[in-house]
C-alpha cells in the first residue's frame, strides 16, 4: 500500500461488517483492493459506515505505527437492494462470513474482489432468484481458488436433472445480461425451486479444502 507523506491513502472496496468499539469509536472490516481484508478503526457511527457499501476509502496511518485508520469513504455504490428483504440479506450475510472465515487479512484477492462485485450487483438488483446468485458467486468463488471439481462430475453426483445441471453450469458463466436472458423465460417443469440452494450448500463444502 502506498502511502503518501502526509500518512493518507485512499483505496476502494466493500465494507463487509462493522462493530461498535467504546463510546465513540468504530471497527470496520472492509475488503481493499491490493491489500485484502483489513480491520480499521473509525471516529464515527455515520451512514457512508453501513456494511455492503462501495467506494473509495481514505486510510490515515497512525504515527510511528504500521496501523491504519478509517479517515473518509467516499461512496460509490450502496447496494440498497440487498436491503430490501430478508432473502437477499441472509445471502450477502452468508458471503460476509465465508471472506472473512476464508480470506487470510491483508493478503491482496483482486480478483475475488471482482467477482464479489459483480455478484452483488445481481444480488441487489434482485431480478433473479437470490439462489442462483449465491450458487453463481460460490462457484467462481471456488473455481478462482482452484478448489472447484469437475463441474459435470459436481452436478451429476448431486443428483441434478439434466435440465438443471444445464441451467446450473450456465448460471456459473454467463455476465449479467446473459443471467436477464437466461430468468427471462418460464422455468421449465423439470427445475426443481431449491436446485440453486442445494448446489450452492454442496459448493460450499468444498472450502474446507483450502
Amino acid at each position: 500500500m502506498k502511502t503518501g507523506s502526509n500518512g493518507f491513502c485512499e483505496v476502494k472496496g466493500v465494507i463487509l461488517n462493522r462493530k461498535p468499539s467504546g463510546e465513540n469509536n468504530l471497527w470496520s472490516t472492509l475488503f481493499l483492493e491490493g491489500i485484502g481484508i483489513m480491520n480499521l478503526l473509525s471516529k464515527n457511527l455515520r451512514g457512508d459506515s453501513e456494511p455492503f457499501i462501495w467506494g473509495y476509502f481514505e486510510l490515515k496511518q497512525f504515527a510511528k505505527s504500521s496501523k491504519y485508520f478509517l479517515y473518509e469513504a467516499d461512496i460509490k455504490e450502496l447496494m440498497k437492494g440487498i436491503r430490501r428483504g430478508i432473502d437477499p440479506l441472509k445471502v450477502i450475510f452468508k458471503w460476509r462470513n465465508n471472506l472473512i472465515r476464508y480470506l487470510v487479512p491483508e493478503q491482496p484477492d483482486d480478483e475475488l474482489l471482482a467477482i464479489l462485485y459483480w455478484n452483488m450487483k445481481m444480488l441487489a438488483d434482485n431480478s433473479f432468484s437470490h439462489d442462483a446468485v449465491d450458487w453463481r458467486f460460490m462457484w467462481q468463488w471456488l473455481t478462482h481458488w482452484g478448489l472447484a471439481p469437475d463441474i459435470a462430475d459436481f452436478l451429476r453426483r448431486g443428483g441434478f436433472s439434466r435440465e438443471e445441471a444445464l441451467l446450473l453450469a450456465q448460471t456459473t458463466i454467463v455476465n449479467e445480461k446473459g443471467m436477464s436472458k437466461l430468468f427471462s423465460n418460464q422455468p421449465d417443469a423439470n427445475i426443481r425451486t431449491d436446485a440453486f440452494k442445494k448446489a450452492s450448500e454442496m459448493a460450499g463444502k468444498y472450502f474446507i479444502q483450502k
